[in-house]
């Protein structure tokens, strides 16, 4: 999951820095890869706590997974709103950047998982 996670998110989000650094200038690129790899560290942190999560009840699989999202993307808004008081943060193309990124990152996940075999509520086997 993380690999067909990861590579096409990043790819979209070196897009929008070049994308950002026509529209913005040096600031809107910086604030792009920021966002992007941001992004891509509270993203690849959760998926840590995913397997945590599915390594539990099968009952509580689904709730836990929402739970683990919800937590990246406070994590996400809370890093934007203290970065956006620096003076070479662009709120515009960080927070495109973020989402789009984050769009690209769930499409890739969700796929990678849906071709898993994944036993969900199973002995661990660690």
């Amino acid at each position: 999951m993380l690999t067909v996670g990861v590579l096409p998110a990043l790819f979209v989000g070196l897009i929008a820095a070049v994308v950002s650094w026509i529209t913005h200038a040096e600031h809107g690129a910086l604030s792009s890869l920021v966002a992007t790899v941001l992004t891509l560290a509270f993203f690849t942190g959760g998926l840590r706590a995913l397997r945590f999560v599915l390594g539990g009840g099968a009952g509580l699989a689904l709730a836990g997974a929402l739970v683990v999202y919800i937590g990246q993307l406070i994590a996400l808004t809370a890093a934007f709103l203290a970065l956006r008081q620096m003076s070479w943060v662009e709120s515009i193309p960080f927070a495109l950047t973020a989402i789009t990124v984050t769009i690209t990152w769930q499409i890739g996940a969700i796929t990678a998982f849906s071709r898993s075999r994944i036993a969900v509520g199973g002995p661990t086997h660690e």
